[in-house]
């Protein structure tokens, strides 16, 4: 997965735009997840907007997500589409368990994400020969 992006929409209405960018390594996958959440309508501004970001790998039930600084290497346009809610300030956040709610469904139904998932990833190894 070189990285990947897509949508959340609450019925009609863009609720966020998603930025997923792999950051382990083969044997012990994670990603940096960041997402856009706010109004997108034509008039809207990146201030309408909070930009955030999580580290995410499978867990035993359930992905483990930590959050992180919004910047993602692979997607520089995230760090000016939101007003940025840094590692530090996101557990305190009003909308803290929203975000997390948003992240845990994106990974939940992208297809693309679902190693993250740990239940869909295969426990076998496969080999691929040049």
């Amino acid at each position: 997965m070189p990285g990947v992006r897509g949508f959340v929409y609450e019925g009609e209405e863009a609720l966020a735009v998603y930025f997923a960018e792999p950051s382990g390594m083969i044997n012990f996958p994670m990603l940096r997840l960041g997402l856009v959440v706010g109004l997108w309508s034509g008039d809207t501004m990146a201030s309408d907007r909070l930009s955030l970001a999580y580290s995410v790998r499978p867990g035993r039930d359930a992905p483990v997500l930590e959050p992180i600084d919004p910047y993602l290497p692979t997607f520089p346009e995230m760090s000016f589409l939101g007003d940025k809610v840094l590692k530090d300030e996101l557990a305190a956040h009003a909308d803290a368990a929203k975000f997390r709610e948003i992240a845990q469904a994106i990974i939940e139904h992208d297809p693309r994400l679902g190693e993250m998932r740990g239940a869909d990833k295969p426990r076998h190894r496969t080999f691929v020969a040049d």
